[in-house]
């Protein structure tokens, strides 16, 4: 995960003391585990884990990758962080949507 997850930290980031987190498209799900051994707890029931696992989209396929607990952090902060990225997107969008039509309806865009 640590090639997936580049942490950047620019002078501004650096004078307010906080790190810059790369959008990392996907989520984070934990999953439980049955490890199939004949005696084990999970045979009844009683599933290992939870085990996260960083779910993401590449060229068409759903791709599962599993997390280290030290980097659960990191990535679901990642995750968020596009998701915030994609939101805020489509509202610029729609706000610019907004705008050309008002420009448009008052004669002032187009011809």
């Amino acid at each position: 995960m640590g090639n997936v997850l580049t942490k950047t930290t620019s002078l501004a980031h650096r004078e307010r003391g906080k790190e810059s987190i790369t959008p990392l498209q996907g989520a984070v799900i934990p999953e439980m585990k049955r490890c199939g051994r004949p005696t084990c707890r999970c045979k009844s029931g009683n599933l290992h884990g939870p085990y996260y696992y960083h779910y993401y989209r590449q060229g068409g396929r759903l791709r599962k990758r599993y997390v280290r607990p030290g980097d659960l952090e990191s990535v679901r902060d990642a995750t968020e962080a596009r998701r915030r990225m994609v939101r805020e997107s489509n509202t610029a969008r729609r706000q610019l949507r907004l705008l050309l039509a008002a420009l448009k309806g008052a004669g002032l865009w187009g011809s």
